[in-house]
């Protein structure tokens, strides 16, 4: 869970750091927004519930970031659709009247005079319901039009409204004295009016319904004043902005209706009032609120449509700016490096290993262990980075440096060439080569080296051969490599006395070889010998030197025999060691010849029941035979070495049966019988 809050977190961050004007504006609109309805609503119940669903919105939205189920996920989504759903219908009074104060926004409004005469009407009025005792409540319209509580009473529209004509309505008995009359300046509006009704507790719980009346008008139009007559006692009341005040006397009665007066002049023309509802508290309250609900919202939507995401890519090249020319990195960095970055859910999926920019600067190090950063871009500027592994690299720097070695050339093979040959002498070019890199490893290497093999060679030659670097203790340095990589290197080979190479073949009598056999191969052991003598007699000793004839009486199979050589006049032969030789071992592979034998074979009955008879309507066979010469000519001789018979173990009860017929014969020998099975006859 620590983690999720972490990632959260970073989530957060980065959204916040990475905010653009667009995103300002966006935030800065939906506040105003937010702003306008809690300004409509001040002092309404509304405002309270719109309170109340917006804090359950806000702990859902938190629950969907925070905890990844998809049931509660579904959940709390449908819940936020009911109430979006719902609330238009709960506010469609408050809705109403924000939309009208909006509507007048920049237009001018006439409220009729407020004049003095107007006021003394209402003072007189009031004065004399008082003493009466007549229950009395006079709305006074504001900046906001109160036209639906215009339409719950009777219309009159009289003007000018006079003391008589107030203190007439209000008369007990009357039709009209119950409900209240709305004066919108000094017109008289309607009369018996309906006013919502404070249901809510209040500071006192002995309020009348009038008094209830009076104040559930001003919760929801603050800017409206209403006048209260008590038919109990005659006090008077004034309810304004959602509370309800005690009138002591008429005098005070007349500076209530001086600042209201004052109040409806200043708001004549252009209707701002339910903007600045509430005061300066209000304002700034509603104003911090809005914008942190907007905040919510706009992360709200972002978390939906193009969240941050965090992602690792395990493989981004890391590229090195090399050092100067007077220092050499003499250990290796890695190719790769670890990156996690953090963007929007768009701008990463265009984001790949190969795009992201990894390097280290080592260009301006001197010598000697450096821990050197690793240094991560991005081409999208929205890309952030959160981590990079490792974050540093340690590089090692050495002097560079130079150095010439003198080539030794290392001939081996010279103890193989043929006989009759020597190594003369040999040399290579260029005889200097140039080493150079870190100053530790150039004082490692102590010597240069070209190897030649000179195996098997009768002539001069010449070959291209690399440099091989070695140390003191003669083994190989990696790491560093000579200038020239590979050198010239010429060989002379000297004949020392006449020789010749000659290879032998093997004779055998052909005769000797018992009928029925054949010579697949012959083989001489070693097949080349050298010829020593006068040139002469090595240029007349022919292509090959031939074996005695090899005897091959009562040869049936391979065989190996040492058989003589036969050495030309005037040269002699040598083996490989320069002594003289006489015999060479000689390999004769021999195999049967093969071919095919027909014959014709009596078929034998196995396995038959005692109690049972068996026959065939014709009892003989062709036998084909297949294979060596010597087996089919022995059959021939012997032809019961081949049997054919039909097995009847599995035949208990008379009657006629087909059944395949089996042979025996020489493991050696392919059999086929035609025909491969007969119908046998069996009775009692």
């Amino acid at each position: 869970m620590s983690e999720t809050f972490t990632v959260l977190a970073n989530q957060f961050i980065y959204l916040f750091t990475n905010l653009t004007l667009i995103n300002v504006l966006d935030i800065l609109l939906v506040a105003a927004f937010f702003f306008v309805i809690f300004q409509a609503l001040y002092q309404t119940r509304a405002l309270q519930v719109l309170r109340g669903a917006l804090i359950i919105a806000i702990m859902g939205v938190a629950l969907l970031l925070l905890i990844p189920l998809e049931t509660v996920r579904l959940l709390v989504q449908g819940l936020l659709i009911a109430g979006v759903i719902s609330l238009p219908i709960l506010f469609q009074t408050e809705l109403r009247r924000a939309l009208t104060g909006l509507g007048q926004i920049g237009t001018r409004r006439e409220n009729g005079s407020t004049s003095y005469q107007f006021e003394e009407s209402i003072l007189t009025a009031v004065e004399q319901l008082s003493n009466r005792r007549h229950g009395a409540l006079i709305v006074l319209e504001g900046a906001t039009p109160l036209d639906d509580i215009i339409e719950t009473g009777i219309q009159m529209r009289a003007q000018p409204v006079t003391a008589e004509l107030l203190t007439t309505i209000f008369y007990p008995n009357t039709s009209l004295h119950d409900g209240a009359v709305l004066l919108r300046g000094d017109q008289l509006m309607a009369a018996a009016c309906i006013l919502p009704v404070q249901k809510e507790q209040t500071e006192s719980e002995h309020l009348g319904t009038r008094h209830r009346a009076a104040l559930g008008l001003s919760f929801q139009v603050p800017d409206a004043i209403v006048i209260v007559i008590s038919e109990e006692t005659g006090g008077i009341s004034i309810s304004q902005a959602g509370r309800i005040y005690r009138v002591a006397s008429i005098t005070e009665l007349e500076e209530w209706l001086k600042r209201f007066r004052k109040q409806v002049e200043s708001r004549a023309r252009i209707h701002w009032n339910w903007l600045r509802s509430g005061g300066p508290k209000i304002i700034i309250t509603n104003l911090l609120v809005a914008l942190t609900l907007s905040i919510v919202a706009w992360v709200s939507v972002t978390f939906q449509t193009n969240p941050p995401v965090t992602e690792v890519f395990t493989d981004v090249p890391l590229s090195v700016i090399p050092p100067s020319s007077d220092v050499v990195l003499i250990n290796e960095l890695p190719d790769t490096v670890v990156v996690t970055a953090q963007s929007t859910t768009d701008s990463m999926n265009t984001l790949t290993s190969s795009s992201i920019n990894a390097q280290v600067d080592i260009s301006e190090l001197p010598e000697g262990s450096h821990n050197v950063p690793v240094v991560v871009t991005f081409a999208d500027e929205r890309v952030e980075l959160i981590s990079v592994s490792p974050p540093q690299i340690n590089v090692i720097l050495e002097n560079y440096v130079q150095k010439e070695l003198v080539v030794n050339i290392e001939i081996i093979g010279d103890e193989s060439l043929p006989l009759g040959y020597e190594l003369a002498e040999y040399s290579g070019t260029p005889e200097i080569v140039t080493i150079q890199g870190a100053d530790s490893k150039v004082a490692g290497v102590t010597q240069a080296r070209a190897t030649i093999d000179v195996s098997g060679k009768t002539d001069d030659f010449q070959i291209v051969t690399p440099v091989e670097l070695l140390n003191q203790e003669g083994d190989l340095v990696e790491g560093i490599v000579p200038s020239p990589q590979q050198i010239l290197v010429e060989v002379a080979i000297n004949r020392n006395f006449s020789t010749r190479t000659i290879a032998v073949q093997a004779v055998w009598d052909p005769n000797t070889l018992k009928d029925g056999y054949q010579i697949t191969g012959a083989i001489a052991k070693p097949d080349t010998v050298t010829l020593k003598g006068q040139p002469g007699a090595l240029q007349n000793a022919g292509d090959f030197i031939q074996t005695a004839t090899v005897d091959l009486s009562n040869a049936q199979s391979d065989f190996t025999t040492l058989a003589p050589l036969i050495a030309p006049e005037g040269v002699t032969i040598l083996d490989a060691d320069g002594n003289e030789m006489l015999n060479v071992f000689v390999t004769i592979s021999i195999e049967p010849e093969t071919g095919y034998l027909s014959t014709r074979r009596r078929i034998v009955f196995r396995g038959l029941n005692p109690t049972l008879n068996a026959s065939t309507v014709d009892s003989w066979v062709s036998v084909l035979l297949f294979g060596p010469l010597p087996a089919l000519a022995e059959i021939e001789n012997n032809p019961n070495l081949v049997t054919v018979y039909a097995d009847l173990t599995s035949i208990n009860t008379p009657g006629t049966y087909t059944v395949p017929l089996e042979y025996e014969a020489p493991q050696d020998l392919s059999v086929e019988i035609f025909p491969a099975e007969v119908e046998i006859r069996v009775t009692e």
